[in-house]
């Protein structure tokens, strides 16, 4: 699971709960099997909403991981409420 805390209000959650079709016997070609369903939630101090749907590969998924990493060696600069 990966959350982000933007402020006291503001929250942003991303969990993985399992692949598309996690039966390793369905019948389909590599690129199917290789969804993720994912479940998101959003939350603001005036709405908050969710979802779930199979909406990320499994190689998205890495280079998502990838990039986070770098994020933690490198963080972003933030100037004028923009993030560089």
């Amino acid at each position: 699971m990966v959350e982000f805390d933007f402020s006291k209000n503001e929250k942003f959650h991303l969990c993985i709960n399992n692949y598309q079709y996690p039966d390793p016997g369905i019948d389909s070609i590599g690129y199917d099997r290789n969804w993720l369903s994912v479940y998101i939630k959003v939350e603001t101090s005036k709405d908050s909403w969710e979802s779930q749907s199979p909406s990320l590969l499994t190689w998205e998924l890495e280079m998502m991981i990838n990039e986070f990493k770098n994020l933690k060696k490198e963080p972003l600069i933030q100037e004028n409420n923009f993030l560089y």
